[in-house]
């Protein structure tokens, strides 16, 4: 079952869950993904053109 898959995986990295929108964004530069779209490596997701309007809108 994927969903009990999921939840095993969580409860081995200790995820907080739901984080406030500020939290969530500087997790994702600290993380720093290793993200390519067409080619092209996105070093900052956060502030790429590809990603920054979706997280904004998500953060709202």
């Amino acid at each position: 079952m994927i969903i009990g898959k999921m939840c095993a995986i969580a409860q081995r990295r200790r995820c907080m869950g739901i984080k406030a929108s500020k939290a969530y964004l500087e997790s994702l530069k600290k993380q720093k993904p290793e993200v390519y779209i067409g080619g092209e490596r996105i070093d900052d997701v956060v502030s790429s053109k590809y990603f920054r309007i979706s997280l904004e809108e998500m953060c709202k």
